[in-house]
């Protein structure tokens, strides 16, 4: 179907329409009590939905849901380009309180959702999975905006492609230079106030699960998070990061070096309370001012931070080993004594070290000038 284009003329509703291969499937400028529902959107260039409005422009009740949206902008070097940015989105909203809700958006070469503008928009209870294939440095949902409510939704599966389509990380280096993969459930560009995340399930991020970045008086309350790096991340890059709510989420990490929480710097960001952080292969997850700590220590050593906040106890080897036959090494566990070992001069039988099963084998060597060996006697 050919893309349609809202601007002064007055359409309220668009139901039920098939877009594929436009440039933008729907473009919508100053319309109020606009519904755009139950459409599919397919292999469009550049956008799936754009919406616009002047900041004194009253929308009324303007609502986008339950549309699908696949394939934006997935063909490289289509769409359009402003300061070497490829504008792939499946919703973007410039305007204040648009209403998106119950849509299904996957494989996105950039972001799901961009919030722009003017904010103050409600988005719920979408599900946005596969974006940022084509580029880097975005989410399934993107803030840059005041006020929005981003609530129950389901955000998986943000890459953050960093080969050539997405082009180089500086014009100054040879051979090209590519950034790490910036790929987040909830992005943010900087210097936003009074948003709220709540009750949303982000998972498999290669990137941040949460990020505020210079955020003032914003809630991240009752999320789960699971497998991104590092769930949830509070920085003061480009200004303070104040005031903020962070409390009942439920953050899991999937892998040993896996952050649950990053905090830059070591200012007041604000409450931290009531949360569950998890990786089944360390107790290490939570970083503040480039120092990492288990919640315990954590809570130790900031008295006020993390009140009534649990971790996850059940923890799993990093590594496993599986004896494939005889042990080739004689008396190789120390248990009684250190027979077949030598020099016998210089090594003990030691039971009082706990965490070695009840024996180990302790050398004594004060002669710094000459290495000492403590081998074997024989291999069997």
């Amino acid at each position: 179907m050919m893309p349609l284009r809202k601007r002064y003329i007055f359409i309220p509703k668009i139901r039920n329409c098939h877009f594929e291969h436009n440039q933008t499937g729907v473009s919508v400028w100053n319309g109020a009590n606009v519904l755009i529902q139950n459409n599919t959107f397919d292999y469009n260039f550049n956008k799936g939905i754009g919406l616009n409005a002047k900041s004194d422009f009253d929308l009324q009740s303007a609502i986008i849901e339950k549309n699908q949206i696949t394939n934006t902008a997935m063909y490289p070097v289509y769409g359009i380009r402003y300061d070497g940015v490829y504008l792939g989105h499946a919703i973007s909203v410039f305007g204040k309180a648009y209403t998106i809700r119950q849509n299904v958006i996957e494989n996105v070469s950039h972001t799901g959702i961009y919030l722009k503008d003017d904010g103050h928009h409600i988005i719920e209870n979408n599900v946005v999975s596969n974006v940022l294939l084509l580029l880097n440095d975005g989410g399934a949902i993107s803030i840059g905006s005041n006020g929005n409510v981003i609530r129950g939704n389901f955000l998986f599966n943000s890459w953050g492609n960093t080969d050539e389509s997405n082009g180089c990380g500086s014009t100054n280096s040879t051979p090209c230079m590519h950034h790490s993969a910036y790929g987040m459930g909830i992005g943010a560009d900087s210097k936003f106030v009074d948003n709220v995340i709540e009750a949303n399930v982000i998972a498999n991020n290669r990137d941040m699960g949460i990020r505020l970045n210079a955020f003032q008086n914003t809630t991240v309350r009752n999320n789960i998070v699971y497998n991104s790096d590092p769930g949830i991340v509070v920085q003061d890059k480009n200004g303070p990061s104040q005031n903020n709510v962070v409390e009942g989420n439920i953050v899991y990490a999937l892998h040993p070096d896996q952050l649950t929480l990053d905090l830059t710097n070591d200012t007041n960001h604000g409450t931290f309370q009531n949360n569950v952080y998890g990786n089944p292969y360390s107790k290490i997850t939570i970083k503040r001012d480039g120092i990492r700590y288990s919640l315990a220590h954590f809570q130790d050593e900031f008295a006020n931070m993390e009140t009534n906040s649990t971790a996850v106890h059940v923890l799993f080897p990093e590594y496993t080993v599986q004896q494939t036959g005889t042990n080739l090494i004689e008396n190789s566990y120390f248990e009684t004594d250190v027979s077949g070992w030598k020099p016998t001069s210089k090594i003990f039988h030691d039971t009082t070290q706990a965490d070695m099963d009840g024996g180990s084998l302790r050398a004594e060597y004060l002669d710094t000038s000459k290495d000492l060996n403590v081998i074997p006697n024989t291999f069997s």
